[in-house]
């Protein structure tokens, strides 16, 4: 009896002793560093130079930071893996010209929006699109998971049974298929198109306004409940408030 009574007392030990490190190690945990998801091939919003993410929205959110207290790390991913990179707790935040709709705010907490959303269509030059009904017939590249495929499979190819699409994860790869004619325009936001038109030879942009504006304004994405919700949207109201937003659109010639 004594020697159960000793052995069941060294396991009460044993597991308290596990309890506390575990608990401890969570206490440990380092608040400071922020994990960001973005898709670095939206320039001039995010995107490699020199080895490093940078842009709009990396500005933007590096201040954000600053702001919180914190450090924000950027982790690069395909555009239709971020909201699925937040679910599973991979990533803190997400900032990547992600549109607030009424789908994603279902499953996902969005900040206010910091820019107004636009669109534009990708081309090449000679080509006289200069509305959808001049390619109702031909193929539209879209970006995988974007809102600018959702407007295509809600809308245009209802309005446009002859439009076909072809549904890519990265623009560049979009530009190549454009190039090689095997789509007829892109669909994107505009300040991405006219940075992009001004680095490629050969291609040209067509300014978008719908008939039915939708949800096209971008907002910082978190997990539903993240308690960084209420300070991040402070701290953007403070950025508008001070003129930060605006320097930071000049520097990056945000057509928003």
């Amino acid at each position: 009896m004594v020697s159960f009574i000793k052995y069941a007392k060294l396991a009460l030990l044993g597991l308290f002793s596990l309890t506390y490190l575990s608990s401890c190690g969570e206490k440990k945990k380092d608040t400071s560093v922020l994990k960001v998801g973005v898709c670095a091939d939206y320039k001039p919003f995010e995107y490699f130079e020199e080895g490093q993410i940078v842009g709009f929205d990396i500005d933007l959110f590096d201040e954000i930071a600053k702001r919180l207290g914190k450090t924000a790390i950027y982790e690069d991913m395909s555009f239709d893996a971020i909201l699925g990179g937040l679910t599973a707790k991979r990533i803190d935040v997400s900032i990547s010209s992600i549109s607030i709709t009424k789908e994603r705010q279902k499953n996902y907490d969005f900040t206010a929006p910091y820019l107004k959303g636009q669109y534009s269509l990708l081309i090449k030059k000679g080509t006289d699109i200069t509305t959808f009904d001049n390619f109702k017939d031909g193929i539209l590249g879209l970006q995988a998971g974007s809102t600018y495929e959702a407007r295509y499979e809600q809308e245009l190819k209802n309005k446009y049974p002859d439009l076909k699409s072809q549904v890519m994860s990265k623009i560049p790869d979009l530009l190549q298929s454009l190039r090689v004619d095997r789509i007829s325009a892109i669909l994107l936001g505009r300040s991405e198109a006219s940075c992009i038109m001004q680095g490629s030879e050969g291609i040209s942009k067509v300014d978008i306004d719908f008939d039915t504006p939708g949800e096209e304004d971008p907002g910082i994405a978190l997990p539903k409940g993240s308690l960084l919700h209420e300070d991040i949207n402070q701290a953007l109201l403070a950025m508008e408030q001070d003129g930060t937003i605006d320097k930071l659109k000049t520097k990056w010639k945000i057509e928003a």
